[in-house]
């Protein structure tokens, strides 16, 4: 199909790790002939080689396949495709647990969708000699939950669970009200947790951002015009910073951040994106209200935000702009006690169907035309 190769470069650090290499390498092809061998759908190893230094592993590709947060990212509006994903995806992991060859480090991004919508596994990292990650339980439902509730419906979650339990898998899946309601609580908890964990590694080089001297620099800048305040403290730059992080971490819209400078004089680069303007809250009233439904249903809660800290994109969707307010730093704020600035136009039905929709789905897809999935 012309589909080139794909090449997975271990490289890691330290020289014990490094040392490790090859046979990670090794390891890891043999898992995926092992998953192939049970029936399950994953890339075939070509080779394990060694090269410029670097031990590397050759794949197959699985030509148009996404990560599985970002393929629901992109058909969330096809209900019909996602109710086939949450089944495929529910038997899967059945089969999965069924074969006692559990995933060591099970995560989301651990699992590829092909254009047909089926799901393919990747990484089969050994489970850890005294860790639970991967086992089945209530834990593992709950972490699972968590990591794909920004990017699916609860209806897809649910059906995930009804897919598994009707697969006969021997984890017991949370499919009564009582344990749906009492797994999505646990999970918009946990997420919170794990976002709160995720903001710390941008004052360090890691798949977000790169250090260099006293300068940390955001990886997957968007285009547009650069902004740059100065900070009087290091720790004014800095909490400005884990702000951006924050806000990009749960997925909610935002000015990108660009650099953070912690030198003498602290400062801290930011993108305006290209085609924003200031919110308008009569044209803007649906998109704002989804905004600010996903932001509470994040668990999120601005202190006191003025209307200009809002702007709406070409697409009409609104962002915000994180070096002018301030995240409320505590626990999620409990769904049954939305808050709403004093602007928010409440007495809306256009504004409260789009904070609603936004604040029980759990990701963020922008407004329809008429307020509908």
């Amino acid at each position: 199909d012309g589909a080139f190769p794909i090449v997975k470069r271990f490289h890691a650090t330290g020289w014990l790790q490094g040392w490790r290499d090859g046979m990670r390498a090794h390891r890891e092809a043999s898992g995926l002939r092992r998953w192939r061998a049970l029936g399950f759908r994953a890339p075939a190893p070509i080779e394990v080689r060694h090269r410029a230094g670097h031990w590397e592993l050759v794949l197959e590709p699985i030509e148009g396949a996404l990560p599985l947060p970002q393929f629901l990212d992109r058909v969330g509006p096809d209900r019909a495709r996602c109710q086939r994903l949450a089944s495929a995806l529910g038997e899967l992991l059945a089969r999965l647990d069924e074969s006692g060859f559990h995933q060591g480090d099970p995560h989301p991004g651990n699992v590829l969708v092909d254009p047909a919508g089926q799901p393919w596994l990747i990484d089969p990292t050994p489970q850890p000699l005294f860790s639970r990650r991967g086992r089945p339980g209530w834990a593992r439902w709950v972490r699972l939950c968590a990591q794909i509730r920004e990017h699916s419906s609860r209806a897809f979650r649910a059906r995930v669970a009804r897919a598994y339990e009707q697969a006969r898998g021997p984890n017991p899946a949370p499919t009564s009200p009582g344990e749906r309601a009492r797994l999505e609580t646990e999970a918009r908890a946990w997420r919170h947790r794990e976002v709160q964990r995720r903001t710390a590694r941008w004052l360090r080089t890691s798949g977000a951002t790169q250090v260099e001297g006293h300068v940390i620099h955001a990886l997957n800048v968007a285009k547009g015009d650069v902004r740059r305040e100065t900070y009087p403290s290091q720790a004014a730059a800095q909490s400005t910073w884990l702000q951006y992080a924050r806000l990009t971490e749960h997925g909610i819209p935002c000015f990108p951040a660009k650099s953070l400078w912690l030198g003498v004089q602290p400062a801290l680069e930011s993108i305006q994106p290209t085609g924003v303007r200031p919110l308008e809250l009569a044209r803007d009233v649906r998109a704002i209200g989804h905004w600010l439904g996903t932001l509470h249903d994040r668990g999120l809660l601005l202190i006191d935000p003025a209307e200009d800290c809002f702007w709406t994109g070409p697409d009409g969707s609104v962002l915000v702009d994180p070096s002018a307010v301030r995240i409320h730093d505590g626990p999620p704020v409990p769904r049954s006690e939305p808050r709403f600035p004093e602007w928010a136009p409440r007495g809306s039905e256009e504004f409260m169907t789009e904070f609603l929709r936004a604040m029980g789905r759990g990701t963020f897809t922008a407004p329809t035309p008429h307020g509908h999935e």
